[in-house]
Formats: C-alpha cells, sequence, structure tokens
C-alpha cells in the first residue's frame, strides 16, 4: 500500500497539470477529448486519468459512443486496443465498425498486432450473427458430414463432396463468414472437392461439438427443428417428387444415415 502511495505521489510530481474534476469535466465532457489525448495533454497516466473519471463519477464514454464513421483516429485505437487491450472483434462488436476494417486501420497506422492470430488476418473472420435458425442449420449440417476442429484461436470447418451443389452450399453458409478455400481432387471418373474456412473462435465454438441426436432446444421449436432438419438434409438425404397418376402425386423425404437417435428425434418430432 505505501509503495503504490509513494507511486501515485510520484506521478503527481512529475504532472503537468493538476488533475481536478472541473478539469476533467473540461476536458472530457466539454471538449470530448479521449483519455490518450489527456494523458498527452496532462502528463497523467491513461489509467491514472480512467481512475479518477470513475473517482469523479464522471461517466465513461463507451466505444460507441467516443467512435463514429469519421472519427476513428490512431490515436482511439490506439487507446482500444493498445492501452485497454481490447481485441478486434471486441471492438467491432461495440463500434459501428467491421471487424475488417478495423483491422486494416490497425495496419494502416502502423500499430503493432498481438500475436498471430491477429497478425495473420489477411482474412478477417466475422462473428456468427446468433441467430437461431441459422445456429439450427449448421448443426444440420455439423451432424451429417461437415467436420470442425480447433485451429489455434480459430475454428476450422471441413467438407468432401462429389456434389457441386453441395459444394456451392458450403461456400453461400460459410462464406459470409470467412474465407472459403476450395480444391478439386480427381477420383478416378469424378471429382471430390475439398472445402474449407476458418471461422471465428469464439463465436463458433458451438459447432465443435457433433450432434449425435436432436438437441433439445431444437426440438422444443418446429421452426427451428425443420432448420436443423434441412441442414441434416442437404447432406444426407433427398427430396422426390412421383407421379402417381395424373391426380395424385408421391412426395418423399430419404435420409441415408446410421444415426439411429437423430432418426428416431426426426420421426418423434414429425409425428
Amino acid at each position: 500500500m505505501k509503495m503504490k502511495e509513494e507511486r501515485q505521489e510520484g506521478i503527481a510530481k512529475t504532472a503537468k497539470i493538476s488533475l481536478t474534476k472541473d478539469l476533467l469535466e473540461d476536458l472530457y465532457i466539454r471538449r470530448k477529448l479521449g483519455t490518450l489525448k489527456i494523458e498527452k495533454e496532462t502528463g497523467w497516466s491513461h489509467g491514472y486519468i480512467r481512475r479518477k473519471l470513475r473517482d469523479f463519477e464522471i461517466p465513461i464514454r463507451s466505444i460507441s459512443e467516443a467512435l463514429t464513421r469519421s472519427d476513428l483516429t490512431k490515436d482511439l485505437l490506439e487507446d482500444f486496443y493498445i492501452k485497454q487491450r481490447l481485441g478486434i472483434y471486441k471492438i467491432a462488436e461495440r463500434a459501428p465498425r467491421s471487424p475488417p476494417t478495423i483491422y486494416r486501420s490497425l495496419v494502416k497506422y502502423g500499430i503493432p498486432l498481438r500475436g498471430l492470430s491477429e497478425a495473420n488476418m489477411k482474412y478477417p473472420k466475422t462473428p456468427f450473427s446468433c441467430d437461431i435458425h441459422e445456429r439450427a442449420h449448421l448443426l444440420g449440417l455439423r451432424a451429417s458430414d461437415a467436420h470442425a476442429r480447433k485451429a489455434g484461436r480459430q475454428i476450422e470447418v471441413r467438407l468432401n463432396t462429389t456434389v457441386p451443389s453441395m459444394a456451392e452450399l458450403f461456400e453461400t453458409v460459410f462464406g459470409r463468414y470467412g474465407h472459403i478455400w476450395k480444391s478439386p481432387q480427381h477420383n478416378g471418373s469424378h471429382i471430390e472437392w475439398a472445402l474449407s474456412s476458418l471461422l471465428h473462435g469464439e463465436s463458433f465454438d458451438w459447432i465443435l461439438e457433433k450432434q449425435t441426436k436432436v438437441p433439445e432446444e431444437v426440438k422444443s421449436d418446429r421452426a427451428v427443428f425443420m432448420w436443423f432438419l434441412a441442414g441434416y438434409t442437404d447432406s444426407n438425404g433427398s427430396l422426390g417428387l412421383y407421379r402417381v397418376d395424373r391426380h395424385y402425386i408421391f412426395r418423399t423425404l430419404r435420409i441415408g444415415t446410421q444415426d439411429i437417435a437423430i432418426l428416431n428425434d426426426v420421426k418423434k418430432t414429425i409425428d
């Protein structure tokens, strides 16, 4: 405690300006300066300024309040990224910016990136939308032919298919969240497509587990269940229409799988 007090006294002796409540209200509220700008003007450290804002009960601006479309400055990014140590996706979530924009701005201003996952963001990842129907559809795909694994802080999803429409579906559902790598592999008389994508790790961690039965939260809502069934059928099933005679058309849903638990859940939910 004594060392902390001596350190604060040392800061006070080297500060250029006395950090009073009136001064902070003038700089932070009326002039709308950020804490990094105040640090440069007063000589006080960024952390001490934020502590005094709290002590004086001066509301600290959120990122979205501090950041508008026209002021993504180097000072602000240094404040958020270096001083507060917020990640690219955390800044993007709270500010009116996309992760690629935050990334390009960091590179543009020469702000050193932290870690390989951010330094190697040649193809920035978009966090999951949190839409329950889309989640159910992707869980259906994952329960069938799609594979997922951790790749550092990211999640890699993969699919091998000989069906062009299935390759197109993979690109459609995952392409909005990350870059798609697609390569043809000649296998005898046909071509098998190998597809993969790296996804935002924190928001896609739920896709790692391969479902062996229909999740309870999916079964409890018929509309959500139908999205799961659509994703599962995209890989393992087919829809057919057959004319019996000129008056009747016979509809079929065929699912080829060894996942007995999923088939039982599908039958119970449909019935």
